[in-house]
């Protein structure tokens, strides 16, 4: 028994010596310049990330029809997508707001409202709450993907009571009007999920539609708000400062919007959006998106530093959309992974995971190509 526990101790007090001495090596590495972060893996071996560009559909829900994204559709058909990626919270971000009480209230009732509403319906129905819902959803989930016969209803239920809503709806949109009546969930949560499918969005029109082309049986949720806590303190006064910059005029009065709305509603009479797609994700958009969104922070010198502190928390933002898009692709290298999103995340988002050691940004493009040839 001493000999043991003095071999551990050895291993130990070895363990910590090695942190030690490669902490100091890490250290002096970082103080060269031109230190080196390539590592021994071909370029398309790397875990594929498509940051998809997309204007939110329901500014446009009188003029879309599904039909003018079939050509988008059918590209997304060829490139094969293993994981996909919304712009929603994941379930453990929720639970964490929900946590922290009246710092985050109006950021889960404007962006998280609908699925904590229909979230704390099944966790009632089932008595079951936050990381043991979310266990129980992924198990369940797990087992699907693994092919092995899953009680739908169980898992539906399960899901939306993780908070895991987009892929409770996606399970819902792969069952049939018979099927659907067959379940036992409450009446009231499947009349919402048959609307909810109806909802005109980028989720549903592009997201679920690729989900079930691809055979995928959930979708994941990457955005994050939880900057809000301190944006939310210093909004009302950031706007009173810039409303009255000379680059508040210039930003109201800029062309770039008006001329994107036109391209989008002429592309929805051609009943095509695949050019606008190509467009919005183009590096001459998300440049001039840039400049009018983002750049103009730096020019306006508020007294406050307020604009500065806006780009951070910016930052702060989607740092965390790209920790949690690194999160789900953890498990899953060499894959491909496509996250439907708004515009103005794309040039940041493209950024910081293009520096990640086993990532390649794929472009809209790329696939464009690789489909036409």
């Amino acid at each position: 028994m001493n000999i043991n526990k003095n071999l551990y101790n050895m291993k130990k007090v070895f363990i910590i010596a090695l942190s030690a001495v490669l902490f100091l090596m890490t250290g002096f590495a970082r103080g060269q310049s031109g230190f080196n972060f390539n590592v021994p893996i071909n370029n398309d071996d790397k875990t594929q990330v498509l940051i998809l560009a997309s204007p939110h559909l329901s500014q446009f829900r009188n003029e879309f029809r599904p039909p003018s994204l079939d050509s988008l559709i059918m590209m997304f058909r060829f490139w094969q997508p293993d994981l996909i990626g919304v712009e929603a919270q994941p379930p453990h971000v929720i639970d964490f707001e929900i946590s922290e009480g009246q710092n985050y209230e109006m950021v889960i009732q404007q962006y998280a409202g609908v699925i904590t509403l229909y979230g704390n319906m099944a966790r009632e129905k089932l008595g079951i709450f936050g990381p043991e819902a979310r266990y129980k959803a992924d198990s369940l989930l797990t087992k699907a993907e693994e092919g092995y016969k899953v009680n739908k209803g169980d898992l539906i239920m399960h899901l939306l009571a993780a908070y895991d809503y987009y892929s409770a709806l996606l399970q819902w949109a792969y069952l049939s009007k018979l099927q659907r009546d067959d379940l036992s969930l409450p009446l009231e949560i499947k009349k919402h999920l048959d609307n909810a499918l109806l909802t005109v969005n980028e989720i549903n029109a592009i997201g679920i539609r690729v989900a079930l082309d691809s055979r995928l049986e959930r979708l994941y949720q990457v955005d994050d708000h939880t900057d809000k806590d301190v944006f939310l303190t210093f909004s009302d006064v950031l706007m009173d400062e810039f409303q009255v910059t000379d680059e508040f005029y210039e930003v109201m009065n800029s062309s770039l919007y008006r001329n994107s709305d036109e391209r989008m509603r002429i592309a929805l009479r051609q009943n095509n959006l695949l050019p606008y797609f190509l467009y919005l994700n183009s590096p001459a958009y998300l440049q001039e998106d840039f400049n009018t969104q983002w750049a103009m922070f730096f020019r306006t010198n508020l007294p406050s530093g307020l604009d500065r502190s806006r780009v951070a928390l910016w930052e702060v933002r989607n740092l965390n959309i790209a920790s949690n898009i690194r999160k789900i692709s953890a498990m899953y290298p060499g894959y491909r992974i496509l996250v439907i999103i708004g515009a103005n995340h794309k040039p940041f988002l493209d950024r910081y995971l293009s520096n990640m050691l086993d990532i390649k940004v794929v472009q809209l493009k790329d696939v464009y190509d690789g489909y036409r040839e």
